[in-house]
């Protein structure tokens, strides 16, 4: 098969069709026969904000990867869909997962140079690789100027060295809920 009803209305963001499908026990976890996309891939590959979500709501595996090895996120990444990737990432979407070209979804948005994406990956994005794990991306912790994870200083003329402490502070400072989990397992670690 090419691909299935679920995929076709994800395709053109057919939402009372997909819920007729799933109420009829489409799977959510199909892989079509071109690229290996579930239905979720191809909400995403075409922007439909709504079916990703309905499709996430239902069990859909999150991070399952097409033959690329590229998961939902690394196609949002891809394609600049930012509503999208701040969906899939505050679902639980992982940033970690490398596809076959070993690029993370925040590699892919940096060469693309998706700048807004950039920046929601970076947010609550642990860089981990087989070596160390570390939480923030490198050029964050070598260059403490750079904003979100930068401490505030307690003098204006001060300038925050990127310490384990003010980065700390800094992942404490969100509020977003992915963020505090996700500083949590860091703080596991250290």
């Amino acid at each position: 098969f090419d691909s299935t009803p679920l995929h076709k209305a994800a395709s053109i963001g057919q939402i009372d069709i997909i819920q007729m499908l799933l109420e009829r026990g489409a799977q959510v976890n199909i892989q079509d026969s071109t690229f290996g996309d579930t239905p979720l891939h191809t909400g995403v590959r075409y922007g439909h904000a709504g079916v990703s979500r309905i499709l996430i709501s239902v069990s859909t595996d999150i991070n399952q990867r097409n033959q690329n090895g590229d998961t939902a996120l690394h196609i949002a990444a891809a394609l600049k869909r930012r509503k999208i990737t701040k969906l899939l990432v505050e679902s639980g979407a992982s940033i970690d997962i490398r596809n076959i070209q070993n690029e993370t979804p925040l590699d892919v948005a940096l060469k693309k140079s998706h700048s807004e994406i950039i920046e929601i990956l970076k947010t609550c994005s642990p860089n981990t690789n087989q070596k160390t794990v570390s939480f923030l991306p490198e050029s964050v912790i070598n260059n403490p100027e750079q904003k979100p994870y930068r401490a505030k200083s307690e003098s204006p003329n001060e300038k925050t060295k990127p310490s384990k402490k003010n980065i700390v502070k800094g992942i404490f400072s969100r509020k977003k809920k992915v963020c505090l989990d996700m500083s949590i397992i860091f703080l596991k670690f250290f």
